[in-house]
């Protein structure tokens, strides 16, 4: 082997060198890069996830809230129908006594019509009027 042989064997060797510290150079900026883009993931995830659970918490309180506006309206409603059957109630009595007060008029009238006897022109007896 002569010396130029070692030459390019150096050469090769020196130059495999710096493809390997080139390529674990590249290696070291892929896998930093890959970390980075993994730990900016993972902080978007927990960001997501804490605001999905903070939604969730909203979602849980909205739908309390909706079960006791149901229960009130509920309520509303019975009690709607209660004071539809005393206004019922009511309607029925007002148009009994309404009925009772009419006829408490006419026997009013019937008692104030005077009940005097009248008399017929060359009669001597008297005819009451009914």
């Amino acid at each position: 082997m002569g010396l130029a042989s070692k030459e390019k064997v150096t050469f090769s060797v020196i130059g495999l060198g710096i493809v390997v510290v080139i390529m674990a150079l590249l290696a070291a900026v892929y896998y930093t890069n890959a970390t980075n883009v993994q730990n900016h993931a993972n902080v978007e995830i927990a960001n997501l996830q804490a605001e999905n659970a903070n939604l969730q918490q909203q979602i849980n309180s909205l739908n309390s809230q909706v079960t006791g506006l149901n229960t009130q309206l509920s309520d509303r409603n019975n009690q709607i129908a209660a004071l539809n059957a005393q206004n019922k109630e009511l309607l029925n009595k007002a148009d009994y006594w309404t009925s009772l007060a009419e006829a408490f008029a006419g026997q009013v009238a019937e008692m104030e019509t005077p009940n005097t006897p009248t008399y017929t022109q060359g009669g001597t007896g008297s005819h009451p009027r009914n």
